[in-house]
């Protein structure tokens, strides 16, 4: 699978997608998530796009330091509240466009 799209779903949290190593593009937007757990998306190696656009989410961390290919991040229209969260995305060596 290199696609999947689960945006309007109300889902809470990450769960079972660590299985999903071929993943390139993963949205899910509009859905209740307040966290993206440690380790929750590590596996995601080929993960180019993800869209955690209008959730609940108040915290990056580290929690996306293993998308190493990653390219493209939505996390616009979360309770991400602190400018010094943006500085955790300098860890992503390919994001080319960042939408907060």
């Amino acid at each position: 699978m290199l696609e999947l799209h689960l945006g309007n779903n109300r889902i809470r949290r990450l769960r079972g997608l660590d299985a999903l190593i071929s993943l390139e593009k993963l949205w899910l937007d509009e859905n209740r998530i307040d966290s993206i757990g440690e380790g929750a998306l590590n596996n995601l190696i080929r993960l180019k796009e993800l869209n955690l656009a209008s959730n609940r989410i108040d915290s990056i961390g580290m929690s996306l330091d293993g998308l190493i290919a990653l390219e493209e991040l939505n996390i616009a229209n979360n309770k991400i509240g602190n400018f010094k969260e943006v500085l955790n995305l300098n860890r992503l060596p390919n994001l080319r466009v960042c939408t907060f």
